[in-house]
């Protein structure tokens, strides 16, 4: 669930998950994708591009981030073709994992927090 501002919090689930994402980001380049080796591959500049949006969804909060990594490591899965090699198996759970982050920052029992405060504010103005 986000603020007004657009930040979500960062629960524990989500953390989980990001560093299972970033393990298996890390991972994916360095394992076999068929002909080419996973650093050799164009898959390689969105498996980049994902972690540093992931990065900086962690950093900042903002749950924004953290859908285009996963919108960004997605392109490098289907860049990388539907063959089931190492490396691409690595990336497309690295982008299974940002997916579930991302649900994970928008579910309502993320942030109860959130929910005692709109009903103290709903009590208030009744």
């Amino acid at each position: 669930m986000t603020d007004t501002a657009g930040h979500a919090p960062a629960g524990p689930r989500a953390r989980l998950l990001l560093a299972v994402a970033g393990v298996l980001g890390v991972l994916s380049p360095g394992l076999p994708w068929g002909v080419l080796p996973g650093t050799a591959h164009p898959a390689r500049v969105a498996v980049l591009g994902a972690a540093v949006l992931a990065a900086l969804a962690l950093r900042t909060g903002r749950a924004r981030l953290l859908t285009a990594a996963a919108a960004v490591g997605a392109v490098g899965v289907l860049l990388g073709g539907l063959d089931a090699t190492p490396g691409r198996l690595a990336l497309a759970g690295a982008v299974a994992c940002l997916v579930l982050a991302a649900l994970a920052e928008r579910s309502p029992a993320a942030a109860p927090e959130a929910r005692s405060e709109t009903r103290s504010e709903a009590c208030s103005e009744a």
